[in-house]
Parts: structure tokens; sequence; C-alpha cells
């Protein structure tokens, strides 16, 4: 408990078509116990991966532990 778990994202474009303003969302990446950085990704053409736009960080709470996440 109490301990901080970093998140980091690819994210990849397995379509024929060029993405645009592609952002991430997670439920548990959000004040006060998490945080999500970056983005949004201005264009991802076909084929192509991001690794570096979006990071990620959470707070390990009792309520994590006493639902067995």
């Amino acid at each position: 408990m109490g301990e901080t778990i970093s998140y980091s994202f690819t994210v990849t474009n397995t379509g024929a078509t060029t993405l645009t303003d592609i952002t991430i969302t997670d439920p548990l990446l959000v004040a006060p116990n998490g945080s999500l950085t970056g983005g949004p990704i201005a264009s991802l053409a076909p084929g192509a991966v991001d690794t570096t736009t979006f990071s990620g960080s959470y707070t390990i709470q009792q309520s994590d532990i006493d639902a067995e996440r």
C-alpha cells in the first residue's frame, strides 16, 4: 500500500487510415491517486507506433487491496 506503479503506453495504428487527435483514458489514472500525462497524438500513420507520448502513475490504496485488484 502506498507504492506507486508507473505506466507507459504503446499506441499502434493497425488500420489503413491515418488517425488524428489520439487520446488515452483510464479510470484509475485520475487524481487524487493517479495521473495520466501526454497527448494528444496529432496524427499516426498506418502501421506507425508511438511509445513516448503517454505515461501514467497510480498509488496503490487500501481499497485496491480490499478489492483484490
